[in-house]
């Protein structure tokens, strides 16, 4: 009998990857098998979901690199279509402040100064799109995988320095990490919540009968309507507000309309040098989080993920009151995005916050990010060095910015990313003096005492924090098709019922995933921030060493500053 390696968890704690047909569907899904997938002679693999005919290429995609990738495509029938994706846009927009006069050396004190166009050609790739290289012509089904390693092989052969050290990777299907934000387990009787644990919608521990199971159940931590008793959150008024307010981006599936999120407190539909952040109501469609049943109308079952930006959102409102929150909406109904579609958002978000900071506009200033999202890399070994993800995430660090990311409800030590490049024993991304940390966070309990059963765990996990049958505000639209199990009216005026299980239009409910644990941790990291005497200053030191004291304050000696 073979001893896995040491980075291997056992089979029983490696995440159950079965995407339902309609989540492949919708992204151009495909999941990599190790034990059906090309492989490299001494190549370990491990399961992961990617875009099946997509790539994704670091910096502009050059002729040789294109050349070398279109001969790997042409073994398996494809080429590299000519419609490549760049975010050229963003890069132009970087160059024209490059040259302003208030990025200059005569920018006043304090005030960093910074190279915009540099930092933002070095966060970008280009995303290309594998196409039959003889239309007309019957093709097996597209392969990203297959073809990136040809290329791998073609490339470590090439006289080309450049055609070497080219950085492609897969664009991998990433997504959000609450309890039953799933959708690989249909609807059943009642409780009509679209599957249970996972990430991206589709993954998920598997198996009938495990104990992390019970979560996804309605009065056992799964997704359910409750009254809320109680104040609303205390803000102090602007009128007694000194300074500026820190600020918490959400990424995720955008926030609804509730009493508790008004336009004063979130802002929705950011942009930098008008270009939109994420997805738009104009652009994209309408919002889960604003019509709830997008992916099953005829049914009208509730997606998914429907609501998870808002029940996030409404746990800083609890955890940080005098917090403002910027919401960029990234992922789907279905809880899954293309990780090229978070790049592309969280890169301008990127460059959004450096902008603000070396023009002094304060209200556009970040302080925390907070990410309940996330993915498997199928070569746990190299993700530190092909990984397009980490870019974005480095460069908030050095400006100042503080990045939290749930660890996922796969009850499994392996890691997964962006919570992965957390500081831990073994890695190389080990904290620096000039960055800030990012974070990762596993869920307890409601005892605050043991940890969910669903979480992942292990010593890439920076700490935990409340996560299942957290209470939080939902949509007060959101309303399913699934009813009461009885009612009754014995007059026009006095109408009885049942708990209708999908009926938020309260305003609040339970629910359950890492996915909350990681706002719980965002707000009381604001939280500290909102008192710290030096949250108006901008300069770069003071930054960070503000963003370190709540570090410190929050997580402790966990996750020391160099």
């Amino acid at each position: 009998m073979t001893t896995p390696p040491p980075d291997v968890p056992p089979r029983r704690h490696e995440p159950s990857m079965s995407p339902p047909p309609y989540v492949l569907n919708r992204h151009g899904g495909r999941v990599l098998d190790p034990t059906m997938a090309l492989t490299a002679p001494g190549q370990t693999l491990r399961p992961t979901v990617y875009v099946a005919a997509r790539l994704l290429v670091a910096g502009e995609l050059s002729a040789p690199v294109r050349a070398v990738l279109d001969e790997a495509a042409g073994m398996f029938g494809y080429r590299v279509s000519d419609a490549v994706e760049f975010d050229q846009e963003l890069l132009d927009y970087a160059r024209s402040l490059g040259d302003a006069r208030d990025l200059s050396d005569e920018q006043p004190a304090g005030r960093p100064r910074l190279d915009l166009a540099s930092l933002t050609a070095d966060l970008l790739s280009t995303r290309i799109t594998l196409e039959p290289r003889e239309p007309g012509q019957p093709v097996p089904p597209p392969d990203a995988w297959a073809v990136l390693q040809q290329f791998r092989s073609l490339a470590a052969a090439s006289d080309d320095a450049a055609v070497r050290d080219a950085q492609v990777s897969l664009d991998h299907l990433m997504g959000t990490n609450a309890d039953d934000a799933t959708g690989f387990m249909r609807p059943q009787g009642f409780m009509g919540i679209g599957g249970f644990m996972g990430i991206g919608g589709f993954m998920g521990i598997g198996g009938v009968g495990t104990p992390s199971m019970t979560y996804a159940v309605p009065g056992s931590g799964g997704r359910q309507p409750v009254a809320k008793l109680g104040p609303d959150p205390t803000r102090c008024a602007d009128d007694d507000w000194t300074g500026r307010r820190p600020l918490v981006a959400v990424l995720d599936t955008g926030a609804g309309r509730h009493r508790w999120l008004p336009a004063g407190i979130v802002q929705h539909e950011p942009t930098v040098g008008g270009l939109p952040i994420g997805m738009t109501d104009v652009l994209d469609g309408p919002s889960p989080e604003v019509l709830s049943q997008l992916d099953d109308p005829l049914e009208g079952v509730l997606d998914p993920a429907a609501g998870h930006g808002t029940f996030i959102s409404g746990i800083l409102r609890q955890t940080a009151p005098d917090a403002d929150i910027l919401v960029v909406r990234v992922v789907h109904g279905d809880g899954a995005i293309p990780e090229w579609d978070f790049l592309r958002a969280l890169n301008r978000l990127t460059v959004r916050h450096a902008v603000a900071v070396a023009q002094g506009n304060a209200a556009q200033v970040l302080d925390v990010v907070s990410l309940s999202l996330g993915y498997y890399h199928e070569q746990p070994a190299s993700v530190e060095f092909d990984s397009h993800l980490l870019k974005p995430l480095r460069r908030l660090a050095e400006l100042g910015v503080i990045v939290v990311a749930c660890a996922g409800n796969d009850a499994t030590v392996r890691h997964m990313y962006p919570a992965g490049f957390a500081p831990h024993p073994g890695t190389k991304l080990t904290p620096r003096r000039d960055a800030a940390p990012l974070l990762s966070v596993g869920a307890l309990n409601p005892n605050l005492q043991t940890k969910a059963m669903f979480s992942n765990d292990g010593d890439w996990v920076s700490c935990f924090r409340a996560g299942a049958s957290v209470i939080s505000c939902l949509p007060d639209t959101m309303n399913g098709s699934q009813q009461a199990a009885a009612a009754n009216s014995p007059s026009q005026r006095d109408r009885r019922s049942t708990i209708d299980p999908d009926d938020f239009t309260g305003g609040f409910g339970i629910w359950s995933g890492t996915s909350f644990a990681a706002p719980v941790l965002a707000g009381e990291l604001l939280q500290h921030i909102c008192a710290s005497r030096d949250r108006d200053a901008l300069d770069l030191p003071t930054a960070l060493d503000r963003a370190w004291a709540a570090v410190a304050a929050v997580v402790g000696d966990r996750v020391r500053r160099p």
